[in-house]
């Protein structure tokens, strides 16, 4: 049946086939007992694959953009031309059911329609266009494994949870709890505003028309968790190497001597502090041996170290890459972080508001900060927590571990966030990538229609089992009753 088929086609057929020679074996058909498939995939005359669909035929046939009439058998070769099917770069037969005619269409439709070599090339380009080779990306996460004894920080929590925490049971009782709670007040809001402001543009619809996200993050400072394919982690993008600082600068640094320096400073946003709390901070800084320097625009505290300089601006990406700095005072920016980590300099945490308090309760959990409150805090708690980051090494070793991970990845932040903005040009857009989630309504995306579905059929099973029970009951019952009156 097979031979048939392919004798009805003009082009040459050249079939790995171990055994008996069919009898209508056409003129255009040779068989082999092997064949060097990589090669003829790769050749300029190859038109069309006929595959089972494993995994590596399916990649060389990619690599080579060849389309394909699939031949699933077992395995995951059924969803393998699945896949290929919905990229349009396939046709689907089924060997126990296929006629000649069937294999026939099948092979003109592929071979003729350019529908089927267009996407065929479409995935063989965006294939080959990838910053790092496959081969070359998987020695390096090999030797990444190597380097760092393990992957402990790509390893994700859930593998330690029990089945309770694993499905947040607790969690999902609780926010039922508050959902029931509050589910009156926010209908009267939500109806206020729609009659008020009409139907606005929620984040939902603004984030799905977004093909690609690139992430102000990385693995040295996320836990691990899943994450969608239109994603990509590019944190710390704007460190750099340490510049030489200014000579009045290096000149205060270089006075500490063997005991090194303190990087303070608040951010941009917050210039001034109040006066008691501004001398609360200057006491505790003034009985450390290192020398500090404090970006701070205020008035000047009155119990001001001599070993504290205050600062309208500092360079503290230059500051935190000096090898004197020994601690780093931030309010947990994500930008001061970042260059924390890129420097390896351990923190004690002031966070005041926004995304501040998570970033720094992350660092404290990967042991390279501690962590403040700004409002109670007293003298003792920052001198503590100073003394703390500077003399005890776990600190400075956990950082200089995250900022060894930093350091280590094939591609540089910048130039990753780079190749995948021109990526995005190139192919004009990202669909390959973008989940099919930002297409559905709200009542897919919940699968309330399948919920639904499924709670009226349990509902129709324990009504007729309760009648059936019911009947049967009373069927036997009353046999047993008029036995007994005999």
């Amino acid at each position: 049946m097979i031979a048939s088929a392919l004798a009805q086609i003009p082009q040459k057929v050249l079939w790995k086939y171990g055994g008996k020679k069919p009898e209508n074996l056409g003129a255009n058909t040779r068989i082999y007992e092997w064949i060097p498939q990589n090669d003829l995939l790769g050749h300029p005359k190859t038109r069309a694959f006929i595959t089972h669909c494993g995994t590596n035929g399916i990649y060389e046939a990619i690599y080579h953009g060849v389309p394909i009439v699939g031949i699933p058998m077992f395995g995951d070769q059924h969803d393998n031309v699945a896949h290929m099917k919905a990229k349009g770069t396939a046709v689907a037969v089924d060997l126990q059911r296929m006629t000649s005619a069937d294999l026939l269409n099948a092979l003109k439709a592929v071979i003729n329609n350019p529908f089927y070599k267009e996407n065929a090339m479409k995935l063989s380009r965006i294939h080959h266009d990838q910053p790092v080779k496959p081969l070359d990306r998987a020695v390096f996460w090999v030797e990444f494994v190597m380097r760092h004894k393990g992957a402990k920080h790509l390893r994700p929590a859930s593998h330690d949870l029990n089945w309770f925490q694993y499905h947040s049971l607790d969690v999902i009782g609780f926010l039922l709890a508050c959902v029931a709670t509050v589910a009156f007040l926010v209908t009267k809001c939500c109806l206020f505003c729609y009659w008020k402001f009409g139907k606005p543009t929620t984040l939902c619809e603004i984030m799905g028309k977004a093909d690609m996200w690139l992430f102000r993050s990385y693995w040295d400072f996320e836990f691990p968790q899943p994450y969608l394919p239109n994603t990509e982690f590019v944190g710390g993008l704007h460190c750099k190497p340490a510049k030489p600082l200014p000579k009045e600068l290096e000149e205060f640094v270089q006075s500490s001597g063997k005991d090194g320096v303190v990087v303070f400073t608040l951010g941009s946003m917050i210039k001034n502090l109040s006066e008691e709390k501004s001398n609360m901070i200057a006491s505790a800084l003034a009985q450390i041996p290192q020398k500090v320097l404090w970006r701070y625009d205020g008035k000047k505290p009155d119990t001001l170290g001599p070993n504290t300089r205050l600062f309208k601006w500092i360079p503290q990406n230059d500051l935190l890459g000096h090898p004197k700095t020994k601690a780093f005072i931030t309010h947990g920016g994500s930008n001061g972080i970042y260059e924390a980590i890129y420097h390896g300099i351990p923190m004690v945490g002031l966070p005041l508001f926004a995304d501040q308090p998570h970033n720094i309760v992350h660092m404290t959990a990967k042991g390279a900060a501690i962590r403040l409150d700004l409002e109670t805090m007293s003298t003792e708690d920052l001198l503590n927590a100073l003394k703390e980051v500077i003399n005890n090494p776990f600190y400075k070793e956990n950082m200089m571990r995250l900022s060894a991970i930093h350091h280590d990845r094939p591609v540089k932040p910048l130039d990753l966030a780079v190749f995948w903005i021109e990526f995005v040009m190139r192919h004009k857009g990202a669909k390959h990538l973008r989940p099919a989630v930002h297409n559905l309504t709200w009542l897919q995306y919940h699968s309330l229609d399948v919920i639904g579905f499924l709670l009226a059929c349990v509902a129709t099973g324990a009504f007729v089992i309760t009648k059936c029970c019911l009947f049967c009951y009373q069927k036997f019952a009353g046999k047993g009753k008029k036995g007994k009156k005999d």
